[in-house]
């Protein structure tokens, strides 16, 4: 293994430099020897007197930690040179080796005896250590009383990968310092140690198959394993993969098989171990079968046995016995029976053809039926799975249909899988499909498939990307899963996954590189664990969730009271997330805030606030998937009125608010885009049908029930500016109508809708402004918290408080309304016009502390400010005869329509009618 230069005299080693600093650093090499510094310790070495320094270069030596064989060979290199020259060097080495195996059983030692233990076998097969029988009496020992937990079972199992060849006789003789005799007993030594592990292995197997089936009867009747449970199976398993790989590699060296357990018995009642890692369909499935599910098995294994439908007498009959039979006439229906064959796309069908075929068997039809199934098209690859079937059930009886069909197959593949050009893409993944399905049915050998994968690998680029992903796509799972193939398939995986990462794909070749790895390797998946609950958070879902409804609502709200202060949060969290409950459980649930509000003054704002902001994110969003949670939310909050959570004015304000958001200027004109709706979107009049069915009948009173009628005219109106209104959105606007205001005639036209607003309007301008009442409703016989019409005092009490409140607001709109015409110190109001002296009068008020007093004032004509007067003026008229035209000409084109309707809503939203 490497040269040694002896014969060195002492002279010259007097002669060699002595120095402490030189061989000082010699020594701290030689405590990290590794190949790469190798020579340049030997260069080293043979330029250094290390006669004072024996000592601690013997014990720099044990302090290596080799990584690697080449290491060890390289220590024994620098081992070997200085014992040749310094003959009482090794007898320290010897003491080292004492030192190192004098504690066997001891597991902090086991790594650093197994390294050593390779470089003393190292020092023995070059002749360093001259006796062989200190090899042997070192595995003596480390084999002889490891028989439970098998701590040296890698250390000999490294010893037997590396040394094999040189020290056991049932391989080839390597040339060694070792005699016939000691390599005997070495063997006999492992060899009996391999009979240890082999019978370890067959008890741990047996015992590993009674816990599954205790685990499992444990799991049927318990629920799930304990952790001790667990664990111990855990520490079974892997106890038991050791010893098979381990004692695996030890049976090669050896020569002899490892014992395979007998587990068809044990594995019939046993099922798979549940683990966290797994997931839950994971686990009920095989996961070890080679095909992917019971129905594909059953198709590729089940196979009809022809002996069991036709006669004997048809079955390998020769074609003199045919021709005896006189059945030459059925040889003119096998065109009919090949015309057949492509509908035939299920198994009973094709195994009713190979019956049919028996009847009409003879050379030349068995001729003519390779030729139609090897000319299948290239466009029906879904028939070869059915074709394959078909031969492998005349296969036992007629072994020439499949030998012909094999044939073609291997010569056509020999000509084009080294081919690369686009045009017999089709025709290559028809021959490798076809492979596939034949090999499934173990009619073609399996190097069929492994030899197209290697041309194909070879030469991956363009087309051969799709075949291979073809081909694994049809076989590559049976071959993975497969014993015989496994290991080869899986190199053959190994080299397609590398020169993915070297070459350069797109995205849909490297798509499909991943499918066929991922086909036959699935990504672990980890199982979904649902979030822990304590049984009082369980308990407060089954109140929800399953108890709660109309005449449970008062106990549910009982137990509710009774719940810890810590559990408010979840409590209202339950209130807002109306969609998990049952569209018809939404009363009851309102019933229940109500009486929870009145325990928890803060809960009624809170859920009416997180309300709205749910509703504005809906409207912002207008995602389809949401729709039925947001007829839920308008429900509820129609609900949560009739039960007095919220007031009138609420339900108004969200009425307008839905139909007018995202709209510009707060109005929807007719052909005008919405960034949040579309012309032909309906689901805006669906929310506020639902909210109108729900309490629409109890929006009674003074004030508010003028404000209703506007918005039902507006309502009508907002259902026009649509593009299309469909039917059933037709009808349930009717039956809102009709059961809010039964009385009331229908706007049949967009025209109308606008000169029902404009009518609208002319009656609150003609008529002093009605105060809005903010009534509260009172409860119904029928149910202590429905509403019912507001009685006429209550009505008094709050008539100036409404006053004050709308003057407010109107205050509020105007000022948001008013735009700066021109710039002037006196406010623009005109009182007359002196024209005998060309004169504007102005009317000024002026305020002294708390009284107001009012001055009359005349501004020339000729003035700016008389002229900016006159011209405003004069503008507001020509507007007023504007629309007038308008809505006379109203029957004209849409356009006009759509302006008149602009000019309309501006002043609608000044005056405030349908707010």
């Amino acid at each position: 293994k490497f040269e040694i230069k002896q014969g060195i005299e002492q002279s010259v080693i007097d002669k060699l430099d002595a120095s402490l600093k030189r061989n000082t650093g010699f020594i701290k090499k030689c405590k990290s020897i590794q190949e790469d510094n190798r020579l340049l310790l030997v260069q080293e070495f043979q330029q250094l007197k290390l006669s004072k320094y024996l000592s601690e270069v013997s014990s720099a030596i044990f302090e290596n930690k080799f990584k690697n064989s080449q290491d060890v060979l390289a220590a024994a290199h620098i081992i070997t040179l200085m014992h040749h020259r310094y003959k009482e060097f090794y007898a320290m080495i010897r003491e080292g080796f004492l030192k190192v195996f004098s504690s066997f059983g001891d597991s902090t030692m086991i790594v650093k005896q197994r390294s050593f233990l390779r470089l003393f076998a190292e020092l023995v097969i070059i002749g360093t250590e001259k006796n062989t029988k200190s090899l042997l009496q070192l595995l003596k020992k480390m084999t002889t009383n490891d028989e439970k937990e098998f701590l040296y079972l890698t250390t000999i199992v490294t010893f037997v990968k590396h040394y094999g060849n040189e020290v056991l006789p049932c391989v080839e003789k390597i040339e060694s310092c070792l005699s016939d005799e000691t390599r005997a007993e070495i063997f006999n030594c492992v060899n009996q140690y391999f009979d240890k592990v082999c019978a370890c292995l067959v008890s741990s197997q047996k015992a590993l198959f009674k816990m599954e089936r205790y685990n499992n009867d444990f799991i049927h009747t318990k629920g799930e394993l304990t952790e001790k449970m667990k664990a111990n199976h855990e520490e079974l398993v892997k106890k038991v993969d050791k010893l098979q790989t381990n004692g695996q590699i030890l049976a090669e060296g050896l020569k002899r098989e490892l014992p395979v357990v007998k587990e068809a018995e044990e594995q019939s009642k046993v099922v798979p171990i549940i683990s966290e890692n797994q997931p839950l369909k994971e686990q009920k499935e095989d996961l070890d079968s080679i095909f992917e599910d019971e129905d594909a098995r059953i198709f590729y294994e089940k196979l009809l046995d022809l002996k069991l439908a036709v006669p004997s007498s048809l079955l390998g009959q020769s074609e003199e016995e045919i021709n005896s039979d006189e059945m030459k006439p059925e040889t003119t229906s096998i065109d009919e029976f090949i015309e057949k064959l492509p509908s035939l796309v299920n198994r009973d069908l094709i195994d009713q053809a190979a019956v049919n075929f028996c009847y009409l068997n003879s050379k030349s039809n068995r001729s003519k039926l390779v030729k139609a199934i090897i000319n299948v098209p290239r466009t029906r690859l879904d028939l070869l799975p059915y074709y394959s079937r078909l031969i492998a059930t005349l296969n036992p009886y007629f072994p020439e249909i499949g030998q012909e069909i094999i044939t073609y197959l291997d010569d056509t593949s020999r000509g084009i899988m080294r081919k690369n050009h686009p045009n017999i893409l089709e025709t290559k993944i028809k021959i490798v499909r076809f492979q596939g399905e034949l090999i499934k049915f173990k009619i073609l050998p399996t190097y069929a498939a492994f030899n197209d994968l290697k041309y194909l690998l070879d030469d991956f680029v363009g087309i051969n990307v799709d075949v291979v992903a073809n081909l694994i796509e049809v076989c590559g799972r049976y071959l993975c899963l497969k014993q015989e193939t496994s290991e080869k398939f899986n190199s053959l995986l190994d080299i397609m996954m590398k020169k993915k990462q070297s070459g350069h794909f797109d995205n849909r070749q490297t798509m499909l590189i991943d499918n066929s790895f991922f086909l036959c390797h699935p990504p672990e998946r980890n199982v979904y664990k649902l979030k822990e609950k304590d049984p009082l958070q369980l308990y407060l879902f089954k109140l929800f969730y399953h108890d709660l409804s109309e005449s449970t609502a008062s106990s549910v709200l009982k137990k509710l009271l009774m719940f810890p202060p810590e559990y408010y949060n979840q409590i209202k969290k339950k209130f807002l997330k109306i969609w998990k409950f049952k569209y018809s459980n939404i009363e009851a649930l309102a019933s229940l805030a109500a009486g929870f509000a009145q325990h928890y003054t803060d809960f009624g704002v809170w859920l009416i606030d997180a309300f709205f902001e749910q509703i504005i994110m809906d409207l912002e969003s207008n995602n389809f998937k949401n729709n039925q949670k947001r007829v839920a939310c308008m429900k509820y909050l129609g609900e949560l009125y009739n039960y007095q959570l919220i007031d009138a004015e609420v339900i108004l304000t969200c009425l307008s608010f839905v139909i007018c958001f995202g709209h510009q200027n707060g109005l929807p004109v007719k052909d005008s885009l919405c960034q949040f709706e579309s012309p032909n979107d309906l689901f805006r009049i669906r929310l506020c049908c639902t909210l109108l069915q729900t309490c629409g009948i109890y929006l009674e009173g003074p004030g508010i029930r003028k404000k209703l009628d506007a918005f039902l005219i507006f309502l009508q109106y907002y259902c026009f500016t649509k593009s299309q209104i469909s039917m059933d959105v037709e009808f349930l606007l009717q039956d809102v109508l009709q059961e809010i205001r039964p009385n009331s005639k229908l706007i049949s036209s967009h025209e109308e809708a606008i000169q029902a607003l404009i009518s609208l309007q002319s009656s609150n301008n003609n008529s002093p402004r009605q105060s809005i009442a903010f009534q509260k409703s009172e409860p119904s016989p029928s149910n202590p918290l429905k509403h019912k019409k507001d009685d006429e005092s209550e009505e008094e009490n709050e008539e100036d408080f409404e006053k004050l409140f709308s003057q407010m607001m109107n205050d509020s709109s105007d000022k948001r309304d008013r735009k700066s015409q021109f710039d002037a110190p006196v406010p623009r109001v005109k009182a007359s016009k002196d024209s005998s002296n060309g004169n504007l009068s102005f009317s000024l008020m002026t305020k002294k502390g708390t009284r107001q007093q009012t001055r009359k004032i005349l501004v020339p004509m000729d003035s700016s400010l008389a002229k900016e007067a006159i011209k405003h003026q004069e503008k507001e008229r020509k507007e007023q005869m504007e629309m007038k035209k308008l809505v006379l000409n109203s029957q004209q084109h849409d356009d006009s329509n759509n302006e008149s309707g602009k000019t309309l809503f501006a002043n609608l939203n000044k005056s405030n009618i349908y707010e």
